[in-house]
């Protein structure tokens, strides 16, 4: 019997002078033939396809963001950090980590006013989130804002969990408290020899040192 051998077909490859290749761009007349709709066709299969990021792509890319700043904050150049956690922001604008994270190094700064915008957006996407309010209350203190930083802690007294954290947080809450009912009772001597004075200047200066203690962490 025969042996039968299978070969595979050579696929024929077209003349290339018999293949026409598609105009790059259309002529005046072709132009002018063309409806609108048309024209908006031809534009449309023109334009070559937008590959999209898949979400896999998107996590790596924040998750390597923040791994990379979170070192450089540890040796302390937070501004080269928060540039790594804004890059990373804009892929996940829903990311309270990162927000909670840019709060710490606007605190580590001295620019306390910042760190309170950042670390409110914090609180706003993980409301439950302990270390968003606790980083919140550091930088309302700072800024001076003690009513607002003792509420800021009470919200996280209540979201924690741990003992241990949770004892550290009442002694500073206590703290805080203190300070509050210091600074009131300035306030209220103030307001008592505020009632005394007469004249113009010196009721200025003693509403200017109100407004201070209002202000001032003792």
């Amino acid at each position: 019997m025969a042996r039968v051998q299978l070969q595979l077909k050579k696929r024929k490859r077209p003349d290339a002078r018999t293949v026409e290749a598609a105009p790059c761009f259309l002529s005046q007349s072709q132009l002018e033939a063309m409806t609108e709709y048309e024209y908006a066709d031809a534009q449309a299969s023109s334009a070559p396809p937008v590959a999209l990021p898949s979400l896999e792509d998107v996590a790596h890319k924040v998750k390597r963001l923040q791994d990379e700043g979170n070192v450089l904050a540890e040796a302390e150049r937070y501004r080269a950090a928060m540039e790594r956690w804004h890059q990373a922001i804009e892929y996940d604008p829903t990311h309270a980590v990162l927000h909670e994270l840019l709060a710490q190094a606007h605190l580590a700064l001295g620019e306390f006013f910042q760190g309170i915008q950042v670390a409110t957006r914090a609180t706003e996407l993980a409301p439950t989130w302990a270390d968003a309010h606790m980083t919140l209350a550091r930088c309302q203190f700072n800024y001076g804002e003690l009513d607002l930083a003792l509420a800021s802690l009470q919200t996280a007294v209540t979201l924690v969990t741990d003992p241990m954290e949770l004892a550290a947080l009442l002694d500073e809450a206590q703290d805080m408290a203190r300070l509050r009912a210091e600074r009131d009772a300035v306030l209220a001597q103030s307001g008592a020899l505020l009632t005394t004075l007469t004249r113009p200047d010196d009721v200025q200066v003693a509403e200017c040192k109100m407004n201070l203690a209002r202000r001032i962490n003792y």
